[in-house]
């Protein structure tokens, strides 16, 4: 059995695309997913604003899943399963964010701040997780488990950077971030894209393979035709 772990935050759509292809992997392969949060609000703190409330309203539902993964690890999966389909398959707002740039995407939060709390209560209900989790929302208390996290994740020979989500390791090899992908695999795919994607994480030569042109939004596919 290969051990995948898996780093998210759970308002990214970029990290939820390559989550539900890691879910579809564990399906068809012999692949146990252990998940992680990974605050993008700490790694790019910023005091200047809007960015500084804009980290205030994004951090909220990974304190949630840190206090999950701290008690209950098994069940941090199924949370983040619920959260995502509820930030980015609203039909909201929130999944209407992934389509602008970035200053809007942030305007878009900060008018909508008060809407991400209850997503996330709808989200622990689904989950048969204790309502009391959400408490963790708005304690930041729980953001030095989240560093904790951070620091856990495999840095193999070299010093650890940490880029953002989703990061990948392999039976705890040098954590990877991505692949970073626009749509889901489907069919064959699922297992051919897994099969390059961990001969290339378990190689230690390898370093980075990125493309040089601008890329579509997460799930754009779906999204506009659905």
């Amino acid at each position: 059995m290969t051990t995948v772990d898996y780093w998210f935050d759970p308002l990214c759509p970029w990290s939820w695309t390559t989550s539900r292809w890691m879910v579809k992997v564990a399906e068809q392969t012999e692949v146990d997913v252990r998940w992680h949060p990974m605050s993008l609000s700490l790694l790019n703190a910023n005091d200047q604003q809007p960015f500084a409330d804009f980290n205030k309203v994004g951090i909220g539902a990974v304190r949630v899943c840190a206090a999950v993964h701290a008690k209950e690890p098994g069940k941090l999966g199924e949370l983040y399963t619920q959260i995502g389909n509820r930030f980015h398959h609203s039909g909201d707002w929130q999944e209407e964010a992934r389509f602008i740039d970035f200053m809007a995407l942030v305007d878009s939060y900060l008018a909508n701040a008060e809407e991400v709390r209850p997503k996330v209560v709808e989200a622990l209900a689904a989950s048969g997780l204790d309502a009391g989790y959400i408490d963790a929302f708005d304690d930041d208390a729980f953001d030095q488990m989240l560093g904790d996290s951070h620091l856990a994740v495999p840095a193999g020979a070299n010093e650890q950077e940490l880029i953002g989500v989703p990061t990948i390791s392999i039976d705890g090899s040098a954590g990877l971030f991505g692949p970073v992908i626009s749509e889901v695999p489907e069919g064959e795919d699922v297992v051919k894209m897994w099969e390059a994607f961990s001969t290339l994480s378990l190689n230690p030569n390898f370093f980075e393979l990125k493309r040089s042109s601008g890329r579509p939004a997460p799930l754009s596919t779906r999204a506009r035709t659905s």
